[in-house]
């Protein structure tokens, strides 16, 4: 039987907390010219919130121009994937501020 996502989600959620492991949500990288609903982001958001896990939402929500990608949706090229990691790094900072030891 195969368990669904929100299943496996859980239990990765509940593996990384019995093992110290910060986990922070965020949305997947997705063209800019497609329409994405707010309840899409609004359901992701929600597995992690429901977990008690923090979710940190880029500036940009995440979404690229199709010549950052290689060749599908959630592939970014290198240049936008340092581009994301920059932005994702600012991003979480005040949560790992808050979470680091003292």
């Amino acid at each position: 039987m195969r368990r669904s996502t929100r299943e496996r989600l859980s239990a990765f959620f509940a593996w990384a907390k019995e093992n110290r492991i910060l986990v922070v949500g965020t949305l997947p990288p997705t063209y800019d010219d497609w329409p994405v609903p707010a309840s899409r982001d609004a359901s992701i958001r929600q597995l992690y919130l429901d977990a008690g896990l923090p979710f940190v939402v880029p500036p940009n929500r995440s979404r690229y121009p199709r010549d950052c990608f290689w060749e599908s949706a959630v592939r970014l090229n290198e240049e936008c994937q340092a581009l994301h990691s920059r932005t994702l790094t600012e991003a979480l900072a005040p949560i790992l501020a808050r979470k680091a030891p003292r």
